[in-house]
C-alpha cells in the first residue's frame, strides 16, 4: 500500500504527457492551416473575446464549478472560421487561464493547453463531417443544415473537456472520476449547450 502514491503519480504524469502530446499535435495542425491564408479581423475579435470573458469566469460555490459564456464565443469561432482558429484560441486561453489561476507547474501548464486543443480539434472535425458544410465565413448555410451538428459539436466538446479532467483529477488524488465529474461538471453542460444554441443564431 506504501507504493500506491507513487504509482498513481507516475500514471497521473504519463496520462498529462499522453494528452499533452496529442493536443500539441492537434495545435501544430491548426498553426499549419492558419498559415495557409490570411486571418480575418472578425476572427481576431471574437478569439480577443473568447479568451476575455474565459478569464472573467463566474464562480458558483453551490455548484462547485465555474461559469462564463467563452465557450458561446468558441462555437461561433468554429462554426464561421472552421476548426483550426478554434483550436489555437482554447489552447491560448488554457495558457492564460494557468497564469492568471498561479497553475503554473509544468504538468498544470502541459494538460491546460493540451487538453482543450484536444478536445476542441475532436470535436470541431466531427461538427464538420457531420454538418457537410464549409465554414459561414465561406458560405452561408440555414439554421437546419447547423443546428443539430452544433448540437454534436457541443456534445463532443463536453464529454471530452470534462471527461479528460475528471480522469486527470482522478489519476492524480485516487477519487473516481466518475464521482470527480458528477460533482464538479455535469451542470457545467447547461452552460456549454445554451452556449451552443446561442452561437447557432448569432452565426446564422
Amino acid at each position: 500500500m506504501n507504493r500506491l502514491p507513487g504509482w498513481r503519480s507516475g500514471l497521473h504524469q504519463a496520462y498529462v504527457a499522453l494528452v499533452f502530446g496529442l493536443g500539441a499535435a492537434a495545435l501544430i495542425d491548426a498553426l499549419m492551416t492558419l498559415q495557409a491564408g490570411p486571418v480575418p479581423l472578425q476572427l481576431i475579435g471574437l478569439a480577443l473575446l473568447t479568451i476575455g470573458s474565459g478569464v472573467f469566469a463566474v464562480k458558483v460555490p453551490s455548484l462547485s464549478a465555474t461559469l462564463s459564456i467563452s465557450e458561446t464565443f468558441l462555437f461561433i469561432i468554429v462554426l464561421f472560421f472552421g476548426s483550426a482558429p478554434a483550436v489555437v484560441t482554447v489552447a491560448l486561453d488554457g495558457l492564460l487561464i494557468s497564469y492568471i489561476r498561479r497553475r503554473r507547474a509544468f504538468r498544470h501548464v502541459a494538460f491546460n493547453l493540451g487538453e482543450p486543443a484536444l478536445s476542441m480539434w475532436v470535436a470541431s472535425r466531427i461538427y464538420y463531417a457531420v454538418a457537410g458544410v464549409s465554414p459561414l465565413y465561406l458560405s452561408p448555410a440555414t439554421i437546419t443544415q447547423i443546428g443539430w451538428p452544433a448540437l454534436v459539436l457541443c456534445a463532443v466538446y463536453f464529454v471530452m473537456n470534462s471527461g479528460l479532467n475528471a480522469i486527470a483529477v482522478s489519476t492524480d488524488t485516487g477519487t473516481s472520476p466518475y464521482l470527480i465529474w458528477r460533482k464538479y461538471f455535469v451542470w457545467v453542460s447547461l452552460n456549454y449547450f445554451g452556449g451552443a444554441s446561442i452561437a447557432v443564431l448569432l452565426a446564422v
